[in-house]
């Protein structure tokens, strides 16, 4: 019986610290595992990961940085950010550069973390929250983009071929009027 006294005193003290420790802030990117950044060799893209703190009492200052992907992401702004309470839209911009020579089909992974810098209360402990957010990079040659200048020169061609026609006809139709 004290045995299940004592765990229960236990777990009420680490529930009501795991209370205490409540993330109240998110970060949020564009991409995620299963809707990647696709880009292309020589591409360079500026990314806005999302600072949200909607839960909780206080505004959280929170520093970050990049974990993977260093090689082809850097962060543009400071490196820590005040995130009022009640606030979904502090940006954080990410520059993702990919490399000319890059192989198409490679894959890059980029992980950031933000964490918590706790306020100086002049405790001796202090405990802070962190998140990790990650995203893939695929490297892709833009077919589409070859596609797509194909198609322009083709439209191109026929809007020309079109309008020469029409001179041909118009000038012919003209020197029969005039016979």
């Amino acid at each position: 019986m004290r045995k299940v006294v004592k765990l229960l005193v236990i777990e009420f003290l680490l529930i009501m610290i795991l209370l205490n420790l409540t993330m109240a802030f998110g970060a949020t990117p564009p991409y995620w595992k299963d809707h990647p950044l696709i880009m292309s060799p020589g591409e360079e893209k500026i990314i806005p990961i999302i600072l949200q703190n909607m839960v909780g009492d206080k505004d959280a200052t929170l520093r970050v940085k990049i974990i993977q992907g260093k090689e082809i992401a850097e962060i543009l702004d400071p490196k820590e950010y005040l995130v009022p309470l009640g606030r979904n839209d502090i940006e954080v911009n990410l520059r993702v550069f990919i490399p000319k020579d890059a192989k198409n089909n490679k894959q890059y992974a980029i992980s950031l973390s933000f964490t918590e810098i706790p306020k100086d209360e002049g405790k001796m402990l202090q405990l802070s929250s962190a998140v990790t957010t990650s995203f893939p990079v695929i490297i892709r040659e833009q077919e589409v983009k070859k596609q797509f200048s194909t198609l322009l020169i083709s439209i191109i061609l026929v809007i020309i071929t079109t309008i020469l026609i029409l001179i041909v006809t118009l000038s012919l139709i003209r020197k029969k009027k005039s016979f």
